[in-house]
């Protein structure tokens, strides 16, 4: 009850009256826990007022309250967004001095804690200084490491990191192996991305739908769709049901190169019945045609969409809108347009779309054929 009614006051910004009543406590035969002392510290701390904080935590100590990970967490943010690296080590000396047992949860949450303010350097050593405290790092303690490392664009680093990791026999999970995947991807390194898919069967690391998804889409972003392709192929012969994201992302690569039937040949073999019927999976397709030029065909696998017993959307309609205007199409462009305006468009919408139908007639140019766009290409 007293933590809640501390927790408001706090709130409120009135942390002379939280800590009155937190010293009155005793007075009403009431001894403060942890909860209450981390309430008011969580409270000074957020006010920048470190001088009350510590005087707070000096409290702590000589009452024998013990700290708790939310103590510690309160403590490791306030001092890592304020650049107090020392002060950090010397509260961790603190809890030594005082008989409390720091393990490799209250490693991780400092790592943790300066990796978040991009003191990776510090990060780095900390972590590996933990062995000599006698103290293993485990593999969360590494991962969150390698995630900073990544986020510096420091690859060579991460990629020691990695190595160094495995040979104090710490082994990687499915999430490490993932955030270095999807790094490696955004970056377009999808050589390396497949080596470490390769290492990670290796180490005995069973990839996931996550890993398989990651790379799937970094291929085909790289232009390697036959790669990709293989993979998906891959993946579902290991039992692994690819979702509704991974098909979008096989199906805009080879969308991009214009490689139509054998999109259908992937629609056709999906059974899952609530990913076939998704607008998202077709509109894939659609967008990429449109911004490959191919507006045509992009009508086209609009019939097949159709076909399949699934409605375009209005993401459906303001792609092809879009893609028809930009190319001076503007009475088909006016077509879809009146016929999405019946299925109550939002108004915003509806502007945007004019205005780009607009510029489509300012950029009008010689009219052409669009007959073959309503018929589906084989």
């Amino acid at each position: 009850m007293y933590a809640t009614i501390i927790d408001g006051i706090c709130k409120e910004g009135h942390h002379e009256v939280a800590n009155e009543i937190l010293n009155r406590m005793p007075s009403y035969g009431l001894k403060p826990n942890v909860v209450c002392y981390n309430t008011v510290l969580k409270g000074l701390c957020s006010a920048q007022r470190w001088d009350e904080a510590e005087e707070l935590l000096a409290e702590m100590f000589q009452k024998d309250c013990p700290l708790d990970d939310v103590t510690f967490n309160i403590l490791v943010d306030f001092f890592c967004q304020n650049g107090l690296v020392d002060r950090v080590i010397e509260l961790l000396e603190q809890m030594l001095e005082h008989g409390c047992m720091l393990d490799v949860i209250t490693y991780t949450t400092v790592i943790n804690g300066f990796c978040k303010e991009g003191l990776i350097d510090e990060a780095v050593m900390l972590l590996k200084s933990m062995p000599s405290c006698g103290c293993k790092p485990n593999t969360i303690s590494y991962t969150i490491v390698l995630k900073g490392l990544c986020g510096a664009e420091r690859w060579v680093d991460a990629e020691e990191l990695m190595s160094h990791m495995i040979q104090q026999g710490c082994l990687p999970n499915p999430v490490t192996f993932n955030m270095f995947i999807n790094f490696l991807c955004k970056k377009g390194m999808v050589e390396q991305a497949i080596e470490l898919l390769k290492q990670m069967l290796m180490n005995g690391c069973s990839p996931d739908l996550i890993s398989y998804g990651t790379l799937i889409d970094g291929l085909g972003k790289a232009g390697k769709t036959e790669e990709a392709w293989e993979l998906l192929n891959v993946m579902v012969s290991k039992g692994i049901t690819p979702n509704l994201i991974i098909y979008s992302s096989m199906a805009s690569a080879l969308s991009r190169e214009g490689r139509i039937d054998k999109v259908i040949q992937m629609f056709d073999s999906i059974r899952d019945d609530t990913i076939r019927s998704d607008a998202v999976l077709y509109n894939a397709v659609i967008s990429s045609l449109c911004k490959s030029w191919e507006t045509d065909r992009a009508i086209g696998f609009l019939a097949y969409m159709v076909s399949n017993g699934c409605m375009p959307n209005e993401s459906t309609y303001t792609i092809l809108i879009k893609a028809l205007a930009s190319e001076g199409f503007v009475m088909e462009a006016q077509d879809l347009l009146t016929e999405l305006c019946s299925r109550r468009v939002d108004g915003f919408v509806y502007l945007k779309l004019q205005q780009l139908m607009m510029v489509g007639r300012s950029n009008l140019e010689s009219p052409v054929d669009l007959s073959s766009a309503y018929q589906l290409e084989h």
